[in-house]
């Protein structure tokens, strides 16, 4: 009953400025982060902008609580279908931030020839490496891994370079991938 008591309708409308506010803004975030097809996305974006907002705002008032518990629901249900609709749109390459991955499968004598030939042939491509791993392949071969920059890879370019590199005597298969990035 003292929460009746101190019932206060400014601060009740203070509140509902402050959580609408950061649930457009935290939607405007999420609806960025889920088109790009990222982890956290429309909806994680959304709760965690107003869950903020309520413990930056909100002491123990118990309507300014139950104010925030509809954001937080409206944010976990009303978004739903806005996230379901721009999953099922296709990913444009050209606006995903993908890590893309060329791998090399070689002899290990003509590993160091791999690797130099393999960096070579990306790099007049335009497409910069920025880590290189080895790893063993079984007892005669050596996989190479090479992460590229992020940038857009156009992918018949990367496999025309793909082709080029299966050429090479040492080298028994290349391909590439692309994964989500961070």
């Amino acid at each position: 009953m003292m929460a009746i008591a101190h019932y206060n309708p400014s601060a009740l409308l203070d509140t509902l400025v402050s959580l609408a506010t950061a649930f457009v803004l935290g939607t405007m975030i999420g609806l960025e982060r889920q088109v790009r097809q990222r982890t956290a996305g429309l909806r994680t974006n959304t709760l965690v902008a107003v869950g903020a907002a309520i413990f930056v705002s909100l002491g123990v008032r118990l309507a300014e609580a139950a104010l925030a518990a509809v954001f937080v629901l409206a944010s976990n249900t009303l978004l739903r279908p806005v996230v379901n609709r721009i999953n099922r749109n296709p990913l444009r390459e050209e606006h995903s931030e993908a890590t893309y991955k060329v791998y090399v499968v070689c002899s290990k004598a003509g590993q160091a020839n791999a690797r130099e030939q393999m960096q070579t042939m990306l790099e007049a491509a335009d497409y910069p490496v920025r880590e290189v791993v080895q790893h063993s392949f079984g007892q005669n071969e050596v996989e190479i891994e090479a992460t590229l920059y992020a940038t857009a890879v156009q992918p018949p370019e990367l496999d025309v370079v793909m082709e080029r590199l299966e050429r090479i005597e040492d080298i028994r298969q290349a391909f590439w991938s692309a994964g989500a990035g961070a």
